[in-house]
């Protein structure tokens, strides 16, 4: 009698295990037919474990690096900013004391005003004058001449997948470290101009390598910066440089530093600052914008498992493989306004590798909704 209730027992047992089974498959069936994916939102993720490991698709893997800043918690600020800057005068004298008010040329562009200079001055870190030219208006650009023959000549390029490079940027040059150069161009920035940075790259600039790709220059047939009579370039080692590739933060965040475009805004402005800086001191700044703050607002940050769920979505959509998400990085994404103005956004900037090449997709980090162009 006992033997037959535990097999009776064992027999509703395995019913209803199998009944279980076929309720989760037919769950399933209807999910993918209805579009519906099986959330990663439960899996017990933090941003604060700095990596995320896991298979998210087939053909998509995640192994990113998590960069967040510190202060940054289960809320964050959207901002809204005007772009430019509030005394162009102001900031001339703060830059280059030693010109006179009345050597600078106001210029109206019919978009905005310029404030405009050429002729000899004294550049950051330097007492030696040089001939140079330098602009402020959105953003500030000066350079002296000797940059400018640099600048025309960078082994690198900017693209839409990041920065290409070509040859050896690496290595210390004789008049100071990278280290310390770093330091003092961001203080600098900071003390000077109320600027917070970070340097996102640095790459070494030997007077040689400026040389040869000139000459790379000259045979893909590029346009010279000045009449091929005029044009007398020579290069020393007085020209090796530094080449700093900064981001520009908003309280604390790093702005968009990438180049992207949506269709209805154009290209989005990015907190992008580039500084050459070489014995002379720093020869070269182009800060593309300056942005100032007007007002804030707290917003509440999905958690990592809702963005997780918006890459999911977007890859079941697509056939891919040996794709492999390396890097999440928290950032401002900017929206620009009909009145010109821009709202930054807390955005996750998503880096997926393939075949050694680069891509970005940008989530915002406090809907989980992917920015579209």
């Amino acid at each position: 009698m006992r033997k037959r209730r535990m097999l009776l027992l064992a027999v509703l047992g395995t019913l209803l295990c199998l009944a279980a089974c076929k309720e989760s498959v037919q769950e399933t069936e209807k999910n993918e037919a209805a579009g519906v994916t099986e959330s990663v939102d439960n899996q017990g993720l933090s941003w604060e474990d700095g990596r995320i490991n896991l298979t998210l698709v087939e053909g998509v893997s995640v192994d990113a690096e998590i960069i967040k800043p510190d202060h940054i918690g289960e809320t964050a600020e959207k901002c809204h900013v005007e772009i430019g800057n509030a005394d162009h005068m102001g900031l001339a004298n703060v830059l280059f004391p030693d010109i006179e008010a009345e050597k600078w040329k106001i210029v109206d562009y019919g978009d905005g005003k310029v404030l405009s200079y050429k002729g000899n001055m004294k550049v950051p870190f330097s007492q030696v004058e040089q001939q140079g030219n330098a602009r402020i208006s959105n953003g500030i650009r000066f350079y002296t001449d000797r940059w400018l023959k640099c600048e025309a000549n960078l082994p690198l390029l900017f693209t839409d997948k990041g920065i290409m490079t070509f040859g050896d940027l690496s290595g210390e040059l004789a008049f100071g470290s990278r280290s310390a150069v770093a330091e003092k161009v961001t203080e600098y920035l900071r003390e000077k101009l109320g600027m917070e940075t970070a340097v996102e790259e640095m790459y070494t600039l030997r007077w040689q390598t400026l040389e040869t790709q000139e000459e790379k220059n000259r045979e893909a047939g590029g346009v010279d910066l000045k009449t091929p009579e005029a044009q007398d370039w020579t290069w020393s080692e007085e020209d090796d440089s530094y080449y700093l590739v900064l981001e520009h933060y908003i309280n604390g965040i790093p702005m968009l530093n990438d180049h992207y475009q949506r269709r209805e805004e154009g290209l989005s402005p990015v907190g992008r600052i580039t500084v050459g800086y070489s014995a002379n001191g720093m020869e070269g700044m182009d800060s593309l914008e300056n942005f100032i703050v007007t007002e804030t607002e707290s917003v509440k940050l999905v958690g990592p498992g809702e963005i997780l769920d918006a890459l999911k979505k977007k890859f079941e959509l697509l056939i891919v493989e040996s794709i492999t998400i390396t890097q999440m990085k928290f950032i401002y994404f900017p929206y620009i306004r009909p009145d010109g103005d821009c709202d930054l956004i807390p955005a996750w900037r998503i880096t997926c590798e393939q075949d050694g090449e680069e891509q970005h997709i940008y989530i915002e980090a406090a809907t989980g909704n992917e920015v579209t162009e």
